[in-house]
């Protein structure tokens, strides 16, 4: 290969990694994801780097409350994220952990 250009002609190749996962909420103690259990809230979580995520697509049943965005930032913190990005009303904000 010379410069950028591979023997198709294409400038660069491609890779998919895994690095979205996903947090689902559970108002009932004994409900949990290894049982395939249905939820109440579910986040979207992609790591953009090992400690900076973006959370996206937050579908709940009611209102995540204070408390609720506290545990999910513990959880994040536990698995080495520092910097949480989401959008709010339209505008990109980001949590410091």
């Amino acid at each position: 290969m010379g410069g950028l250009v591979n023997q198709e002609g294409l400038r660069m190749h491609f890779e998919e990694t895994t690095k979205t996962t996903v947090i689902r909420g559970f108002k009932d103690e004994r409900s949990c994801c290894k049982n395939n259990d249905s939820y109440d809230a579910v986040l979207t979580v992609e790591y953009l780097t090992p400690t900076w995520v973006y959370v996206s697509a937050t579908l709940s049943k009611e209102e995540l409350g204070k408390k609720d965005w506290i545990r999910i930032q513990y959880l994040l913190r536990d698995k080495g994220v520092r910097s949480i990005d989401f959008e709010r009303h339209g505008t990109i904000e980001r949590i410091e952990l």
